[in-house]
C-alpha cells in the first residue's frame, strides 16, 4: 500500500511539472477558455449565473462570479462600468448616449451600458461623456 501511494504521489508531481506554465503576460481567465476563443480580452459580462467572456476571437460562457472573472482579467487594463459589465480600455471605440443614457461602443460593435454608480470612474478613465 505504501508503494502504491508513493508511486501515485510521484506521478502527480511529474504531471504537475510537465504542465505548461501560464503566461504571466496574459490574463489568467484566458486559460479557462477553449483554445479557439483565446485572444485579446474585450469584455466580460454576466448572463444568468455565468460570465460571458468576449475576446477578439469569440465568446465563451464560464461558471464563475463576475468579481472573480475581473480579478483574473489582470494584467489587461480595464474597468467595471456596470454591475454586470467589465470592459478592456483598449477595446472601447467610443462613448456616447443612447436614449439619454451613457453607453460604450466596443470595437466588436457591442454596446455596453455605464451605470450611474460607475459613471465617475468611467469619466476618470476618459471613457464617459
Amino acid at each position: 500500500m505504501g508503494i502504491t501511494i508513493a508511486s501515485h504521489l510521484v506521478e502527480r508531481q511529474i504531471s504537475r511539472g510537465s504542465a505548461a506554465a501560464p503566461n504571466p503576460q496574459q490574463p489568467a481567465i484566458l486559460d479557462r477558455l477553449p483554445h479557439p476563443q483565446r485572444g485579446r480580452l474585450l469584455h466580460i459580462g454576466v448572463t444568468d449565473h455565468y460570465v460571458e467572456v468576449t475576446t477578439e476571437k469569440g465568446t465563451s460562457l464560464l461558471l464563475m462570479r463576475l468579481s472573480d472573472a475581473i480579478g483574473e482579467a489582470a494584467p489587461a487594463k480595464g474597468l467595471q462600468v456596470h454591475r454586470s459589465h467589465w470592459v478592456a480600455l483598449d477595446a472601447v471605440r467610443s462613448a456616447k448616449r443612447q436614449a439619454g443614457k451613457p453607453v460604450l461602443e466596443l470595437e466588436n460593435g457591442a454596446i455596453i451600458p455605464i451605470s450611474r454608480s460607475f459613471l465617475a470612474a468611467a469619466k476618470a478613465a476618459g471613457l464617459a461623456l
